[in-house]
């Protein structure tokens, strides 16, 4: 066991899983092997918390969850939110208002859970996205009849808004339009996506946030990713992992790059630190 990593603050979706929302038993094992070691497993995500652990639902080593792009940290043993970063809630109407002019597919992001409407439903199936991934988002989603009754309860708190455009054409417009509001700055990880959360803050912030939570130091953190998520968590930790098949900006600041999602690019990855 390596003495000066603690953390591992690991992506899902291109990472952890296969292109078909699958986990190899390699990978699989590795992860569970390095819990049982003493690292702190630490999904590291833009999905839901009540996705994340549907979709992990076997591991048993898994320490912290931090989910929608660094908006909420929960404790993987007791499910307890320790720590939750939400959005301008008129910011959060506006986005909504906005993306309605479209042919989009929204999900609100408010505490552990991902909510989103009859339309959405219909929509996220001609986005172009792998069908074993549309199944595992809806399979956790909560159904809201009416965006403006939900955001209107008393005690709503959201920490992101995740829209997908079926019309590739539109999705530069609908950017550059909320991005027009105060203190807002959507990113895209996947070619038709836009995903806002409070300012600029990111999964890097929350494993900082638990980090001194949990009293672990920045370079006794490692991350393994493969998108502009993820991008601030790889420039920041103390050692970063860029997978096979990520982006060329992610790759040049990341201290290593493992094989691809396809070819057990994570289990080779977290092997490597404990030999």
């Amino acid at each position: 066991m390596r003495k000066d990593l603690k953390m591992i603050a690991i992506d899902l979706d291109g990472t952890l899983l296969r292109d078909d929302c699958t986990i190899s038993e390699r990978t699989r094992e590795a992860v569970e092997e390095a819990g049982r070691k003493g690292y702190l497993i630490v999904p590291t995500t833009g999905r839901s918390y009540r996705n994340a652990r549907f979709v992990l639902k076997d591991f048993r080593e898994i320490s912290y969850f931090i989910n929608g792009n660094g908006s909420v940290i929960t404790d993987g043993r007791t499910g307890d939110v320790l720590y939750f970063h939400e959005m301008d809630m008129d910011n959060v109407r506006k986005i909504c208002e906005l993306a309605a002019q479209y042919d989009t597919y929204v999900e609100i992001y408010a505490g552990q859970d991902a909510y989103m409407d009859a339309k959405g439903q219909e929509v996220i199936r001609r986005c172009g996205l792998p069908a074993e991934y549309c199944d595992q988002l809806l399979a956790t989603n909560k159904m809201t009849a009416d965006y403006r009754q939900l955001l209107a309860e008393d005690g709503i708190r959201v920490g992101k808004v995740h829209i997908l455009v079926s019309k590739m054409e539109e999705k530069d417009k609908l950017i550059r339009e909320i991005d027009m509001l105060p203190g807002v700055h959507p990113i895209s990880v996947i070619p038709n996506n836009i995903e806002v959360v409070h300012g600029r803050w990111s999964k890097w912030n929350a494993i900082v946030k638990l980090a001194d939570m949990i009293g672990v130091r920045q370079e006794e953190i490692m991350a393994v990713g493969d998108s502009n998520n993820d991008y601030e968590m790889l420039l920041n930790a103390g050692y970063s992992v860029a997978m096979g098949n990520a982006c060329s900006r992610v790759k040049e600041i990341s201290s290593a790059v493992t094989d691809t999602n396809e070819n057990d690019g994570a289990a080779k990855a977290i092997e490597s630190i404990l030999k």
